[in-house]
């Protein structure tokens, strides 16, 4: 059953109606998205990387399996927690084997991620050579 307060509504905000009708029914072209000829530029570039790891971050994927174990002794010694007392368990443990490393793992991550920072500023010096070439030509 339709009331008159919908109809009215609807005939004096068509925008909103229009806006909500897309909204609910955009997600059918998500799967393009998916198919390999539609990403052949994407592809062409390559993944990009958001952003730059800091040392910890990466010493925490270089040896994640090391950090599991000790983090689970930590979390067995505890009992039940909540999500908030595991993630500033799981912290402290990682923030302590960072700490405790040998200086050799420390000088090697922390190079690594040197290396990445100038890796990405020569990108960008790059790129902003290229704009001030494409100004000048114009």
């Amino acid at each position: 059953m339709i009331y008159f307060r919908e109809i009215t509504y609807a005939h004096h905000n068509p925008t909103q109606q229009l806006q909500m009708w897309m909204h609910w029914n955009s997600g059918k072209q998500k799967c393009t998205s998916n198919k390999p000829d539609v990403n052949w530029l994407k592809d062409a570039m390559g993944k990009s990387k958001g952003r730059i790891l800091q040392a910890v971050e990466l010493y925490q994927q270089r040896y994640k399996d090391k950090i599991k174990k000790r983090v689970k002794a930590e979390f067995d010694l505890h009992g039940a927690m909540t999500n908030k007392e595991r993630m500033g368990i799981h912290h402290r443990v990682v923030s302590k084997m960072w700490k405790a490393e040998d200086e050799d793992v420390i000088a090697e991550i922390t190079g690594e991620v040197e290396a990445e920072k100038q890796k990405k500023k020569g990108k960008k010096d790059k790129e902003e050579e290229e704009k001030e070439m494409s100004n000048k030509d114009e």
